[in-house]
């Protein structure tokens, strides 16, 4: 276990921190350290050190930086534009938006999309402050329903786990009106982490996405699905049952599933490439797939260029 507690908290600790899980994710820190300078949101490209006691070092200007803070003698050197970080600004902040949505309840409670999406949310927050940087949580359906800005105190990973506990399942998603909100809610530059199944109509997801993006944030969405929803396994007449909207279906999924899988991989393609054009990395996951081999990849995938 990472801390003792007891009752509840200890409880929630158990339930989101596994501790094979946590093992590995340790062990990630080693191939996370190799790729630091790059890790995750290439913060930390610097061509010139500073020598003051705040000023720390550069990095290339993006839209909607502060033009106060560019350097015009790197530019006159280098041809190109960089910002002057100051010391409190040089640490990577990682927020994690945890989509808890009614649609994230399918599967058994042990695998459901949310059970796994908050072991995977806790996860990358124990990895980000595994290495000294910020991490924070919102979890979203059609609005924030608990905000915990990023932070490098330990006291942070408890009241993680005790909000994702007491996470239910019980409100429709709305991602657009989601992401507005939290682009409201995260005023300073951070990698925003993306978890959820992204079930809405793709322009409204990419609308979101953009805005955060250019806000301007690093983004990286892994969209969940359980192994159910990516392979459609079921055979013989099967009842289906919305979760975020009222109605049964009855249909035998042998005559739909080529159709079904068709229409899926449209829906992935097309996030997919407004991900690329606006670079924001995207990352298909099953709930099939361990998680510390989900980071891993992930990680590995970072360090050799953008998905």
């Amino acid at each position: 276990m990472l801390m003792k507690g007891r009752g509840r908290m200890a409880d929630s600790f158990s339930t989101f921190f596994v501790p094979d899980i946590i093992e590995k994710i340790s062990r990630l820190d080693i191939a996370a350290r190799h790729i630091v300078e790059g890790f995750l949101a290439g913060r930390h490209r610097s061509p010139y050190k500073g020598s003051s006691v705040e000023f720390a070092e550069h990095r290339e200007y993006v839209v909607g930086d502060d033009t106060r803070h560019l350097d015009w003698k790197v530019f006159a050197r280098t041809d190109r534009l960089y910002v002057r970080q100051f010391e409190e600004e040089t640490n990577l902040r990682v927020q994690v938006l945890l989509d808890v949505s009614e649609s994230m309840a399918y599967g058994a409670p042990a695998l459901s999309k949310l059970r796994y999406g908050s072991v995977l949310a806790a996860s990358i927050c124990y990895l980000a402050m595994h290495l000294a940087d910020a991490a924070g949580l919102c979890l979203f359906d059609d609005d924030l329903r608990a905000v915990h800005p990023a932070t490098t105190s330990k006291t942070f990973l408890p009241a993680m786990a005790a909000d994702l506990e007491a996470a239910r399942p019980v409100r429709r998603s709305d991602l657009a009106a989601a992401f507005r909100a939290a682009a409201k809610a995260l005023p300073r530059r951070a990698l925003v982490v993306i978890i959820s199944d992204l079930l809405d109509e793709p322009d409204r997801v990419l609308a979101g996405l953009r805005l955060l993006r250019f806000r301007p944030h690093e983004v990286a969405v892994f969209h969940l699905l359980h192994e159910d929803e990516w392979r459609l396994p079921f055979d013989g007449l099967t009842r289906f049952e919305g979760l975020e909207s009222a109605g049964l279906l009855t249909a035998d999924p042998r005559g739909l599933r080529d159709s079904y899988l068709a229409e899926l991989g449209a829906f992935q393609r097309e996030v997919r490439e407004g991900c690329v054009r606006h670079e924001i990395d995207y990352v298909p996951v099953s709930t099939a797939d361990p998680v510390d081999a989900v980071l891993s990849d992930y990680l590995a995938a970072r360090h050799g260029g953008r998905r």
